[in-house]
């Protein structure tokens, strides 16, 4: 990075009008000292003249309303950020492209070489997240779900000093997750350079596009998933969609497919039986001519409790706030409270005579 300055002098009127003033003025100051009173030798009178000069100038100066610019110009690189697509749609081959090889082809080739050394390049691959990524060899393909939006907002908000001067998004630009990237484009304040990939006309596919859950659920309580299913370019067929958890398929449901670029909600209903963090899997079998299938398959984590939530309830003193509380929690079925009230002394009183527990990783919450 470097820079030089540049300097200018506006004045409100022409300098040709301020020279001319300056000329008078000059013409007027040796008159007043032309003959003086007593007389003074020729030295002092030029001394004379020359200051009276110089102060009328620069009164006269001050009346032409003077600004005096420095201007510094500074040559630095351009700032690009480049948005790699790494979601499992990226890597299919379709019916004219390898995607992948495509992706990293534009990204070890000369293009990106020449780009280098006259940017700065900061490189991230995204799908339902977004993470930095140096380098090709560490994209996988093999992300589900796919957020443009959220990957466009995201390195836009790193920019906290305002030097981003566009972004390079490379992408087959099929999103399931989040809003439209066209219309999070339009409001980043800095251009968008797409690189498309993949065959641009239409895909027949299925796709699950979302999937609505509880992310807490609870032993032997019914746990409800809706799963948003979109048919692009299938007419009148039938799949069958299947949930699974590490045991095997809970249920298995034929779905009737709606009409071309249109949408449906299957619904499941089924039990959670095993406590902690349980991963379950959605898989929607694909139809013949089909030819994006990795989208096909989708995986959710719900956390499972106990049928009560334990919780530590201790008050700083045995006020009406704090049975109200006790009272309101006490009334929950699935709220198992343990609850203690301080004493004028500093320790710590329970109205069923229970000790203060030592470990308190036995509980869910602690208030």
């Amino acid at each position: 990075m470097f820079g030089y300055l540049e300097t200018e002098l506006k004045l409100i009127y022409s300098v040709v009008y301020f020279v001319l003033i300056i000329i008078l003025a000059g013409f007027l100051s040796y008159f007043l000292y032309k003959r003086t009173t007593p007389p003074v030798s020729t030295f002092l009178r030029a001394i004379l003249i020359i200051l009276r000069t110089i102060a009328l100038s620069l009164i006269i100066f001050l009346f032409f309303e003077p600004v005096f610019n420095i201007t510094r110009i500074v040559h630095k690189k351009v700032n690009y950020k480049v948005l790699v697509d790494n979601s499992s749609s990226a890597g299919i081959i379709d019916s004219m492209y390898d995607r992948k090889g495509v992706i990293r082809n534009i990204l070890s080739g000369d293009g990106f070489g020449d780009m280098k050394e006259n940017y700065n390049l900061d490189f991230y691959s995204f799908s339902n997240g977004i993470e930095r990524s140096l380098e090709e060899d560490t994209l996988d393909f093999s992300d589900e779900g796919t957020n443009i939006s959220s990957a466009l907002k995201e390195v836009i908000s790193e920019d906290r000093e305002g030097e981003l001067d566009g972004i390079i998004l490379i992408t087959d630009g099929i999103y399931n997750l989040g809003e439209n990237p066209v219309n999070t484009a339009k409001d980043l304040g800095v251009p968008v350079y797409t690189v498309g990939i993949g065959d641009s006309s239409v895909q027949r596919d299925l796709l699950i596009k979302d999937i609505t859950f509880n992310q807490i659920a609870y032993i032997n309580k019914k746990i409800n998933v809706d799963v948003l299913i979109k048919n692009t370019g299938f007419e009148d067929e039938t799949s069958t969609i299947s949930l699974s958890d590490g045991g095997g398929i809970i249920e298995t449901k034929v779905v009737e497919l709606p009409g071309s670029n249109l949408e449906k909600v299957v619904s499941f209903e089924f039990n959670a039986v095993k406590e902690g963090m349980n991963e379950y899997k959605l898989s929607l079998l694909p139809l013949d001519s089909e030819q994006i299938i990795d989208n096909n398959r989708r995986s959710f984590f719900i956390k499972v409790l106990q049928n009560k939530i334990r919780i530590l309830f201790i008050g700083g003193k045995a006020d009406p706030d704090f049975g109200f509380l006790v009272r309101s929690l006490s009334k929950d079925e699935d709220i198992e409270l343990t609850a203690f009230v301080e004493r004028n002394d500093g320790s710590l009183f329970n109205y069923d005579g229970l000790l203060f527990p030592e470990d308190l990783d036995e509980f869910d919450a602690v208030f």
